[in-house]
């Protein structure tokens, strides 16, 4: 699906660029000289090298909120496989209700996966955590547990903190004004590029596609690392589903 999905947008962006190319060389045909063909060159060079900074600058961006809102779900994980060691390792099944919460959490987590970003912060899988700090309050009955108690409530801290950071690094987004200078920019890039003229038309089409292909490619990559969750190519919830398996 993502590879269709992207053959599609290259496909209508190249398709448009093409338009525009044509559109433009009929109206220009007539008034076309090496000077003007030179001078514009210099200009596409220039906006394309800029264009292609500016472009770059905000793939690596994209890709390091798509890895934060990875470290976040692995940091959520882990901290979820230790309080599953010490709610186990509690005598006489007093870290059963523990145990009980933290697979309601879980499911409730994985239940709201692709939405999740979307919502917010108050939902089915908060509501299941409270539950679970509730269970670990109520192991303060017994002085014995005092310890455990406390191991419990610091990977909760920590399960709180990988899922509060990972709902917000996926709500945050690329935000509008960069999409409009993005978008803007890139067809901007073309349409310069489709002044240009060539002996040959075919090397001008080839020009067009290439140029379109890699600025359309760009894009979908932005927009696709945007969305961790509920993208094209969402972040597997594997880790969580290992926890569960466990309890």
């Amino acid at each position: 699906m993502v590879w269709g999905l992207l053959i599609l947008v290259v496909t209508a962006s190249c398709a448009t660029a093409l338009f525009i190319a044509w559109a433009v060389g009929r109206g220009r045909a007539d008034r076309i000289t090496h000077a003007d063909d030179d001078n514009v060159g210099i200009k596409i060079g220039a906006a394309f090298g800029v264009y292609g900074i500016i472009l770059g600058f905000a793939v690596v961006v994209a890709q390091q909120s798509y890895t934060d809102a990875q470290y976040s779900l692995r940091q959520e994980a882990g901290a979820a496989v230790a309080a599953v060691h010490v709610a186990q390792a509690l005598p006489g099944g007093a870290g059963q209700p523990t145990l009980d919460g933290l697979a309601a959490y879980l499911k409730a987590d994985l239940a709201d996966w692709s939405s999740l970003s979307e919502t917010a912060l108050v939902s089915t899988s908060s509501s299941a955590l409270d539950d679970v700090y509730v269970a670990v309050q109520d192991l303060s009955v017994n002085p014995a547990f005092s310890s455990a108690q406390q191991a419990l409530f610091t990977t909760l801290v920590q399960i709180d903190s990988g899922r509060t950071n990972r709902i917000l690094v996926s709500r945050d987004g690329t935000p509008m004004f960069t999409w409009i200078l993005l978008v803007g920019g890139g067809a901007l890039v073309i349409a310069m590029a489709a002044l240009l003229h060539f002996e040959s038309n075919r090397l001008r089409i080839l020009l067009l596609v290439g140029m379109t292909a890699l600025i359309s490619v760009a894009l979908f990559t932005i927009w696709a690392l945007s969305n961790p969750f509920a993208g094209p190519i969402p972040i597997d919830s594997e880790p969580l589903q290992h926890v569960l398996q466990r309890i």
